[in-house]
């Protein structure tokens, strides 16, 4: 009977599911902060921003109060989920490769999930909620809504050089009369298209020969490469180049460019799910009646995404 088969099959496709998520990577692992909520509501992200400078205090004089004002980002979850069913049929007939197969795609489907809605969110550029900035632009900081993360030179050392230093200038509180408080912000990976991944591990790469004269011609002499002591780590993938990737959130194709290229210290792109699902999919079966013979499956997983600091980013088109 149909309720038979749904007991013998279950346990092989949850194996087949797990199989697939453990199969496929996910190279968003590392540089996206992670999160549990516990609803489909929408999430606050509350940022503090103190004047607790120190100032001279005149003999005799009182103290000055510290202040305090806050800003917030928001974001919400979704579930994003599929079944499918097998005809009582299909199963005598005895078409279990065909159909023992769909489980581990959806399990490949379900672990790309989570890097697909990540680097569609870094390609859409979204506007953020505290100073109606987009997450990235050129624009000074000193001016509403101005991250001043966002260029257009060739992924070359000079061009990382520039990226680096404008990341370690971000200022908190910076105002046209207040120049804010350092943070010093290091990037630690360097993310790129399909297309860059060679030059990006030849820029980061380790000189592993340096010279010891310089009053002689020496063919081996490679000069000592700064960039590889920031320990930058790649990460290549072709979502952010020119194919792109579809959107979970609305199916929509978001591209890139092969010429784009992305720092981070490994903050400021947040990963929220719903609380006890263990921050995987979540499978059911179940067995077909009323006039109909077979059983299916269906699996769902509850994540979602936003950006959440724009100054942990940088972000170059490539395109100059």
């Amino acid at each position: 009977s149909g309720a038979t088969l749904s007991h013998v099959f279950s346990t092989n496709v949850y194996a087949r599911l797990i199989e697939g998520w453990t199969t496929i990577g996910d190279t968003t692992v590392g540089w996206c902060e992670e999160e549990d909520v516990p609803n489909f509501l929408q999430q606050e992200d509350i940022s503090l921003a103190a004047n607790a400078r120190l100032e001279k205090l005149p003999r005799g004089d009182t103290a000055k109060h510290a202040t305090a004002s806050d800003s917030h980002e928001t974001y919400k979850i979704a579930r994003y989920a599929k079944q499918f069913v097998v005809d009582e049929q299909d199963v005598i007939d005895d078409r279990l490769g065909a159909i023992m197969r769909m489980p581990m795609e959806m399990g490949e489907a379900a672990r790309n999930l989570r890097p697909d809605l990540v680097y569609s969110i870094m390609l859409e550029n979204p506007t953020l909620v505290a100073d109606s900035g987009a997450a990235f632009n050129a624009t000074a900081v000193t001016t509403t809504g101005g991250h001043a993360n966002l260029g257009t030179a060739a992924l070359a050392s000079g061009a990382m050089k520039t990226a680096i230093s404008a990341m370690v200038k971000q200022r908190l509180n910076r105002s046209a009369t207040d120049p804010g408080r350092a943070l010093l912000i290091r990037p630690k990976f360097l993310i790129v298209p399909a297309a860059l991944e060679w030059t990006a591990r030849e820029l980061t790469a380790s000189a592993a020969l340096a010279k010891l004269f310089a009053d002689s011609a020496d063919p081996w002499y490679a000069q000592l490469n700064l960039l590889a002591q920031e320990g930058l780590r790649v990460v290549p993938d072709d979502r952010i180049g020119a194919i792109g990737v579809l959107d979970p959130r609305n199916g929509s194709a978001r591209t890139g460019l092969d010429t784009n290229w992305f720092l981070t210290s490994g903050r400021g792109l947040r990963v929220a799910y719903r609380r006890g699902t263990g921050r995987q999919p979540v499978m059911r079966s179940f067995t077909l009646d009323k006039g109909q013979w077979g059983m299916g499956w269906d699996i769902n997983m509850d994540i979602g995404a936003a950006f959440i600091e724009y100054r942990t980013w940088y972000k170059s088109t490539g395109a100059a």
